[in-house]
């Protein structure tokens, strides 16, 4: 699919996180930690770090339950959480991922993307990791063991969702 990332690459992140916020909260924001739906939204500045690199501009979340207060993303707790890779290259590899069944390789995203292989591999795994997770696909390396029985109980919870937390 050459063209996916170019469809994306126009988006600002801005766009994709707006996108990101309606498939993993499509009745609210929502706290991950309690649930809770009183939150406060805010933003920290951008910023030059020491060697002159840009720190750009972070929307955050803040819970207003008394018993909680936990400030979070939107990438929180997903496979985005804590990575400098921008929002729209995660969901082109997560829709690569989903279309080849888990089975597109680090190289192949590395070309996509226009990453470093270090980076390709790591998004790749932290993909195949939360597919398995989801019941999406079925990580076997061992040739002797046996594939569990698959339960369809996942099947209720959008794709989307299950993947983005």
């Amino acid at each position: 699919m050459p063209g996916l990332a170019q469809a994306f690459e126009w988006s600002d992140d801005a766009e994709c996180l707006r996108l990101l916020e309606r498939l993993r909260w499509p009745q609210g924001v929502e706290c991950p930690w309690c649930g809770s739906n009183l939150i406060s939204r805010f933003s920290v500045k951008a910023g030059v770090r020491e060697n002159r690199k840009a720190i750009p501009v972070r929307r955050l979340y803040d819970c207003l339950n008394p018993g909680c207060r936990h400030q979070f993303s939107v990438t929180s707790g997903t496979v985005m959480h804590n990575t400098r890779v921008p929002v729209w290259k995660w969901l082109v590899a997560i829709s690569l991922q989903i279309n080849s069944s888990g089975k597109l390789g680090a190289r192949e995203l590395q070309q996509e993307l226009r990453v470093s292989y270090k980076t390709a591999w790591s998004m790749t795994h932290r993909i195949r990791e939360a597919m398995e997770e989801c019941g999406l696909v079925e990580v076997n390396f061992d040739p002797r063991r046996k594939p569990p029985v698959k339960q369809n109980a996942a099947a209720e919870v959008p794709t989307a969702q299950r993947l983005l937390g």
